[in-house]
């Protein structure tokens, strides 16, 4: 299938009209609400513009978002359409604009027709940590052969969500969704117009105060898995924590799959971990064979990450005992588990580790 929308189609997507008639032979493969994000040069990019009015109705409160039409006038260059709610008159020639009601709403539909297109599989997690090394992770292995669209930084909450699910358009070989609990609350629950064909919940633990409440609302991602998906549950989550994710998971499947730190009765589980300065040895068992790897970060939940994504990666075929070498070049985001080292003035060696990108408690 090609990748991307045919403008035709996508004026049908968002239901919305041409400022300037132009021909209707073209092809879009990417969507920004960001403007520095766009590639230059004009790549059949979309620029999404939302307004600062809409941007605080959608979430409720007042805002620093800059309004998209002020944004984009320095990055026209950058993309060949603009969807928007209020044309910007002096672009009228420089750039295809498609004026809507609703720029934020046109995400969304554009997210769920992407994903309707999507030919291969796209894999949404959500936990209280863990999220972005597992969702890393999985892309660090599988990038240099297959095409892969993932969650940017920190683009895990309502927008970001929306805006992952409609660059799906490009139809690539895996999708690789981070959904934070932003993106599950009562303003929408955005795995629904994802509709992951796996979900990965990763923990469940003191980043939130009320972790049975917050496992409610993190469950509500099986509710956008697909009928009869692959569910995949770090096994260690407390027992009414793990219930509660148990309980809506098999509303939808009952593919589901476990990974922890030491149960045997898990469908992946760590045998050994041998620590030495600045790499850990990890033997984990999966389906009775012994998967070794070595990685440099030392924490206990990046080698929990490390059992989740080895078990997604497994579920679906991939070639674990290709993937394992790979583990040990993983670099994760700046200031996670950073090793950092300095000598002093006396010649002294000092490792800084600095852990500082993460906010909660479990993290550190």
């Amino acid at each position: 299938m090609a990748a991307g929308f045919e403008l035709e189609k996508l004026l049908d997507i968002v239901q919305g009209a041409l400022y300037h008639e132009i021909p209707l032979h073209y092809r879009i493969i990417d969507f920004e609400f960001v403007p520095t994000h766009l590639q230059e040069g004009r790549r059949r990019n979309c620029f999404i513009s939302i307004s600062k009015a809409r941007w605080e109705k959608v979430h409720g409160i007042e805002t620093k978002w800059i309004d998209g039409n002020d944004r984009i006038l320095d990055h026209v260059n950058a993309c060949d359409v603009i969807i928007i709610e209020e044309p910007i008159q002096a672009l009228k020639e420089e750039v295809i604009q498609i004026i809507i009601d609703d720029s934020y709403q046109s995400m969304q539909k554009i997210a769920k027709a992407s994903h309707e297109r999507m030919e291969n599989i796209v894999i949404g997690i959500t936990g209280s940590v863990g999220k972005s090394s597992t969702r890393l992770l999985l892309e660090h292995l599988v990038e240099e052969e297959h095409t892969v669209i993932a969650t940017r930084g920190n683009h895990n909450t309502q927008a970001g969500v929306l805006l992952f699910g409609a660059k799906l358009s490009s139809n690539p070989n895996l999708g690789i969704l981070e959904i934070s609990l932003n993106a599950l609350n009562n303003r929408g629950n955005q795995a629904e117009v994802i509709q992951p064909d796996i979900c990965i919940v990763t923990s469940i633990g003191e980043a939130h105060l009320t972790t049975l409440l917050t496992t409610e609302y993190k469950a509500r991602i099986f509710a956008g898995l697909k009928k009869d998906g692959l569910a995949i549950i770090n096994g260690d989550i407390a027992p009414a924590e793990f219930d509660i994710l148990y309980r809506a998971v098999k509303k939808r499947t009952s593919r589901i799959k476990i990974y922890s730190e030491s149960s045997k009765d898990a469908d992946i589980y760590i045998e050994s971990v041998l620590h030495k300065k600045y790499t850990s040895e990890i033997n984990c068992n999966y389906k009775g064979e012994i998967l070794a790897c070595n990685m440099d970060l030392l924490s206990k939940g990046t080698i929990m990450n490390a059992m989740a994504t080895l078990l997604c990666l497994g579920e679906i075929g991939f070639d674990l005992k290709a993937c394992l070498p790979k583990m040990n070049s993983f670099v994760s985001l700046d200031r996670i588990m950073e090793l950092k080292q300095f000598t002093t003035l006396d010649g002294r060696k000092i490792d800084i580790i600095d852990d500082s990108h993460n906010a909660a408690v479990p993290s550190m």
